[in-house]
């Protein structure tokens, strides 16, 4: 083999492995814009129906975005794989990428769908094995804090657990200070 065509198929494999690589990034970004809107959907729980909307607006917007980079990247890796081989005669075929690009969008629509109809999984029913209500009792020694304050940071670390709103638990608790 000529040194020409061993650098020019060289290069071709870096061009190849380049665009693969771009085409991870960008299913990366919108799995990171799907994830972001799944949490956004199931975490962020409000009294008001107007923030309770504008949170569904949010999250259907972070979905459809990151949906919106798969596709993006799915015509990005395309095109390129066209590009080499009209260019280079490179056989690199797209299909693998597209097929499992595609299942992972639906995928995601499915489950976004789940987790905004409020018809996903509801923990505490059937046999048992799955609970919304978990109790804690916790006994601390804090120098320099009476009892009343250590309930209420206690509550507000209860209130604010992010845990505890993505499951959409009811949380028992019993704090106080130790001695």
């Amino acid at each position: 083999m000529p040194v020409n065509q061993h650098l020019d198929a060289l290069a071709l494999d870096r061009t190849l492995l380049s665009a693969e690589r771009t085409f991870s990034a960008w299913i990366r970004t919108g799995l990171a814009g799907v994830g972001g809107g799944l949490a956004v959907s199931r975490a962020l729980v409000f009294q008001s129906s107007v923030h309770q909307l504008i949170a569904a607006v949010v999250a259907g917007l972070l979905v459809i975005w990151g949906a919106s980079l798969f596709v993006y990247a799915m015509i990005r890796y395309r095109r390129t794989c066209v590009r080499l081989a009209h260019e280079c005669g490179a056989k690199q075929s797209p299909r693998a990428l597209m097929v499992m690009t595609a299942m992972l969008l639906i995928v995601a629509a499915l489950v976004f769908g789940l987790c905004v109809s409020g018809t996903g999984i509801k923990y505490g029913e059937g046999n048992g094995a799955n609970s919304t209500t978990t109790k804690h009792n916790s006994t601390a020694s804090i120098p320099g804090v009476d009892n009343a304050k250590a309930i209420a940071i206690a509550n507000a670390a209860k209130a604010g657990c992010p845990i505890s709103r993505l499951l959409k638990a009811n949380v028992a608790m019993d704090a106080k200070l130790a001695g």
